[in-house]
């Protein structure tokens, strides 16, 4: 049976579905049951707090040594106690870090949890010792969030020895969906599984297949069949590592680059030209797939007195995309006309190249080269993504068989039927081809591919969730795909 949710009023029926009152059937044992949480989660809080004092007046020298072990060597300085990290590394160096060499500490203890049962050990009611001892041998690892019900409690898997338990937590419970990863330590108590302590961090499904991938070659590499929380607990550092690379994967910039793998590097080009015209004339078709006047009409053609063009704005397009197999056509730059002034704008360096030779082959000397400059990226603003690569390009999809008024946003546009509905049919097929195309994480198997093992049907499981959470999240109902068709597609059931 599962957990009976404390918010069950008394005269309620039981959650149980016994048909009894609430009061007459589980309270009781859901009112013991919060009785010990309470006592354990005290017991675990008053640990922290004066074992954390005990390390800090006692071994506060040897932080620094500690933190450039943590990192394993790659820290940038000393130990900042403000660092996001704190969490994660207070418990480190308390029930694991160790001077090298199998040195002991100046106490003669091996680690500061030992030393300070030593020292205070017998101040300790049974709770605050158990809550020690967890800290000592339970193995610091990665969750993943099967259940939850937020303020109550949460079922998670470890993800290397696959083992499940519900978990008593109320804070954590509250911030986590199903296929959320955290990585932590349990505190199991008899009756009662609670948490000792995770990261800050919250791990997205996407980088399950990381982890994955890491449980494969722990197998590999140490020659074991199947994985226990003993072999967990054996091979932490290296489950360590696994997570400061995680951290640092969802904390730094990602590489930006667009979908010709160039990395991102916006350049603006500048020309001076013998007339808006001519030069439209000789650059219209680099705009594939348009004729001139729809160049114009898209382009919000201006003219002069006499009728001869004197603005216009065209965009620098290819047909289809290497890495978006459903797009008709790729964006690679723009080009402002406006009198005697060209100004073109791309994002690489390759591609400012391309264009430039493009310009000067179709004007000649028509027109003059004035500069090419780069433009700065505030990188920061994509540190947190949790994308590890972004590629920034868009494709130029013409939404009806009809012309799009102008100055419309993508509001009013959703309000014309044949508009919406366009839309959304060019999602699905994108949608559709994710299935056929070949991903980093599934090592360069497209997920048709990757679900014929068993590591790989559970990668790709983990990637169509993140998928369909950003389909969720990142579009419109009323264009949104139907994602159930990719599950049809790769066998996967609901």
């Amino acid at each position: 049976m599962p957990p009976i949710s404390s918010q069950a009023g008394r005269n309620d029926l039981c959650p149980c579905d016994s048909g009894k009152k609430f009061k007459h059937c589980c309270l009781k044992k859901t009112e013991a049951e919060q009785s010990l949480w309470q006592r354990v989660n005290a017991a675990i809080k008053h640990v922290q707090a004066d074992i954390t004092g005990f390390a800090g007046a006692h071994f506060r020298d040897l932080v620094d040594f500690a933190w450039s072990d943590y990192e394993f060597g790659a820290a940038k300085g000393a130990f900042d106690p403000k660092s996001e990290d704190f969490g994660v590394f207070m418990p480190y160096f308390i029930y694991r870090w160790q001077p090298a060499d199998g040195q002991k500490l100046p106490s003669g203890d091996a680690t500061i949890a030992q030393a300070y049962l030593r020292s205070h050990g017998n101040e300790l009611n049974d709770l605050e010792r158990k809550a020690v001892e967890v800290g000592i041998s339970e193995p610091v690892s990665f969750y993943e969030v099967l259940e939850t019900r937020p303020g109550e409690d949460f079922v998670l898997k470890e993800l290397f020895s696959g083992e499940s338990l519900p978990v008593k937590e109320r804070v954590g419970s509250s911030h986590v969906r199903p296929g959320d990863i955290i990585y932590a330590q349990l505190a199991p108590f008899p009756g009662i599984t609670t948490m000792h302590f995770c990261s800050p961090l919250l791990i997205p499904p996407r980088y399950k297949p990381d982890i994955i991938a890491y449980r494969r070659d722990l197998q590999r590499n140490y020659k074991i069949r199947k994985l226990t929380l003993k072999h967990v607990t054996r091979y932490e550092e290296d489950v360590r590592e696994l997570y400061l690379y995680l951290r640092d994967a969802l904390t730094s910039p990602p590489r930006l680059a667009n979908t010709d793998g160039d990395p991102y590097v916006p350049h603006t080009l500048t020309y001076e030209v013998g007339s808006a015209e001519v030069a439209f004339d000789a650059l219209a078709s680099l705009a594939w797939g348009m004729s001139k006047e729809e160049v114009l009409e898209a382009g919000d053609a201006a003219y002069n007195a006499d009728g001869s063009l004197r603005k216009v704005e065209l965009q620098w397009m290819k047909k289809g995309n290497r890495q978006m197999k459903s797009w008709e056509n790729t964006v690679l730059g723009t080009l402002a006309l406006n009198g005697r002034s060209l100004v073109a704008e791309v994002n690489s360096a390759e591609r400012a190249a391309k264009l430039r030779s493009e310009i000067e082959k179709r004007l000649g000397l028509a027109a003059v080269h004035k500069e090419t400059k780069t433009n700065p990226i505030d990188r920061a603003k994509f540190a947190h993504s949790g994308e590890k690569d972004l590629s920034l390009d868009v494709s130029r999809q013409r939404a009806g068989a009809g012309k799009t008024p102008r100055g419309m946003d993508q509001e009013e546009l959703l309000k014309i039927p044949e508009v919406r509905e366009k839309m959304r049919a060019m999602m699905q097929k994108q949608v559709e081809d994710w299935v056929r195309t070949k991903i980093p994480a599934l090592g360069g198997r497209t997920p048709l591919q990757a679900v014929k093992t068993v590591d790989g049907r559970e990668m790709v499981e983990a990637l169509l969730l993140d998928y369909e959470r950003t389909v969720q999240q990142g579009f419109p109902e009323s264009i949104r795909p139907d994602m159930s068709v990719l599950r049809k597609l790769l066998g996967l059931g609901k």
